[in-house]
């Protein structure tokens, strides 16, 4: 008995109209009907699956520009530098007022301890010179 083979499908070339007058061969599948995808080339206009020409501008995208960029680095730059002036200040007042206050203190020590008399001016020399030494 001869065995018979079937012989495997050929592929035709058709022709397809592509953007108007020009024509461009395809291949298309004998069965099916419809054009084989061309592989390795992008697909044109704005299909769902193939993204397509946007209508956004790259600004509307982006609208942070190198040079808006620099504008706000600068602007944030200078309002750090003025938050800082502004926190020196206030720590050179502070320092200011505690040391008049220190100022004051010792100046009421002093008056205090020259009112007392040299027995106990003496005991708190002492006493003083005793705790220095721990």
């Amino acid at each position: 008995m001869p065995t018979t083979q079937k012989s495997p499908k050929k592929q035709t070339k058709a022709t397809q109209k592509v953007g108007g007058s020009a024509k461009k061969p395809v291949t298309k599948a004998m069965e099916g009907g419809k054009a084989a995808p061309s592989k390795g080339k992008m697909t044109r206009g704005g299909s769902a699956k193939g993204g397509g020409i946007s209508s956004i501008s790259i600004s509307e995208k982006m609208p942070v520009t190198k040079k808006t960029m620099n504008e706000a680095i600068n602007e944030i730059e200078t309002k750090i530098k003025e938050t800082i002036q502004s926190i020196d200040s206030k720590i050179d007042a502070k320092i200011y007022e505690v040391g008049t206050k220190i100022y004051e203190v010792e100046e009421t020590i002093q008056a205090i301890f020259n009112n007392l008399d040299n027995d106990k001016q003496f005991k708190i020399r002492q006493e003083i010179s005793n705790n220095r030494k721990l």
